[in-house]
């Protein structure tokens, strides 16, 4: 866009009280003074152009809440930036910014704030007073170190500090008790991240490409994480602490020296990836870890190798939300049943699904699967029993005191579900029909049995 052409626009925008105004990929390179005469702005996009400097009249845009000046080629900013009384969001990424204003933390109304690809290694010491930020981007820089002050932006929610040189943290992160989101992924870290106690709000952390050696069992108090990344680093081994991140959906431990994953793997709840590319493992082995996340799982709660002539199969009971949520916690006490009540070790797990519970388990032997068959449809059966009169004939040498915390346990959950079924107005002669459907379904089930696991990816029982 041509000098002339642009002073046109700026003046038609003052005229017209733009409150906001685009020039993404103008070729503009230069920006003219009169931009500070557009004073009702709250949006500017001044991103993909060649700008190397800004007026300093842009500190007159004081009603200006957005400013985004990403792909320029922006050495430095004025100190007049500072003036933006209003601004909310700043993106100044990919560009060629050495340093900020000193008086940068004057702009106390920011929220986000984006400097990704820059050349900054430090922050001024007034960064501190940027009190009301919630998302800061430093990604692609050449900080060494992080700057303490970081720690003084409390209300911080994501932080990311990925592709720098960084070595340490500093202390002052502990602060940052809102934090949800944290990614210092390929940097030079040799320790795992320290302020964990203090994080127990963050939902997401990547490490993932620095020089970690070790995750301390402290690990347990990012108790809301729901993904990790460390892959990449120098782990010889994990803490059996990592099975208390119930909320974990994805690890990622790939390129790692892990010979031995702990056994308390098989608590994370939610699990739906765990990634073992590259490590040398021995437990479970190489032929488990390859295939799905249910074979590891099955090792390492069961010794069960899926790579062996064994047979995967998997049925889902279709239902409601509502009964779905009711008869779940009745499914996922069937192999204690089993266990306890009819004196039989058999591995079978039920899963949540959008449609209904699906039921998994792996079989040798179609008389094994048929014998589970037999028995879960008794266990079903036993659902239209009032748990009033309820009388388990316990077959298992069991002592009396563990005989009679099941029986207590059975007739608790009966009485759960009988009591949702009444909540929900469902009448005796429509609740019996659904336990009869649900047998019925099962009856007609066996020829679903599948041969090879290595598809199948449905993790631990939720």
């Amino acid at each position: 866009m041509e000098r002339e052409e642009l002073l046109e626009l700026i003046e038609e925008a003052e005229k017209s009280r733009f409150t906001a105004l685009s020039l993404f990929n103008k070729g503009i390179e230069e920006l003219p003074a009169e931009i500070g005469n557009l004073t009702e702005l709250e949006q500017l996009d001044l991103s993909d152009n060649k700008l190397t400097v800004l007026p300093p009249q842009i500190g007159k845009l004081k009603k200006l809440k957005t400013l985004n000046l990403e792909y320029n080629e922006l050495k430095g900013l004025p100190s007049e930036i500072a003036d933006l009384a209003s601004l909310e969001e700043l993106d100044i990424g990919r560009n060629q910014l050495e340093a900020l204003p000193n008086n940068f933390g004057q702009l106390d109304t920011l929220q986000k704030l984006i400097l990704r690809a820059n050349q900054l290694s430090t922050f001024p010491p007034s960064m501190k007073y940027l009190t009301k930020l919630k998302e800061l981007d430093i990604s692609e820089n050449e900080f060494e170190i992080l700057p303490a002050n970081v720690g003084n932006l409390r209300k911080l929610v994501q932080l990311n500090a990925s592709e720098n040189q960084i070595t340490t943290l500093p202390a002052s992160l502990a602060n940052l008790s809102k934090l949800l989101h944290l990614d210092i992924s390929y940097n030079h870290l040799t320790k795992f991240p320290s302020p964990l106690t203090n994080w127990t709000n963050l939902q997401s952390l990547d490490l993932s490409n620095n020089n970690i050696t070790h995750i301390p069992n402290t690990v347990e108090h990012l108790s809301e994480l729901t993904s990790l990344f460390i892959k990449d680093n120098g782990l010889e081994n994990l803490p059996e602490e990592i099975g208390g991140l119930s909320k974990l959906r994805t690890l990622d431990l790939a390129f790692n020296k892990i010979k031995a994953l702990p056994k308390s793997l098989i608590h994370l709840y939610n699990i739906q990836e765990i990634d073992v590319t590259d490590n040398p493992l021995r437990y479970p082995p190489g032929n488990i870890s390859e295939q799905s996340l249910y074979a590891i799982m099955l090792y390492l709660s069961h010794g069960l190798d899926v790579s062996k002539d064994q047979k995967f199969y998997r049925y889902t009971f279709s239902m409601s939300d509502n009964f779905r949520l009711v008869f779940k916690p009745y499914f996922s006490f069937f192999q204690e049943y089993l266990k306890v009540v009819k004196n039989r070790e058999m591995n079978v797990e039920f899963q949540n699904e959008p449609k209904g519970i699906r039921m998994e388990t792996i079989y040798s032997d179609i008389m094994d699967l048929e014998e589970l068959q037999s028995h879960l449809k008794e266990y079903i059966g036993l659902l239209k029993i009032n748990p009033d009169n309820l009388n388990l004939e316990i077959e298992s040498d069991r002592p009396e005191k563990e005989k009679y915390k099941i029986i207590i346990y059975f007739h608790a959950i009966l009485s759960f579900i009988h009591r949702n079924v009444q909540i929900k107005q469902l009448k005796k002669p429509g609740f019996n029909k659904l336990i009869d459907s649900m047998m019925s379904q099962l009856s007609q089930s066996l020829e679903q049995d599948l041969p090879n696991i290595s598809d199948v990816n449905p993790g631990p029982a939720q």
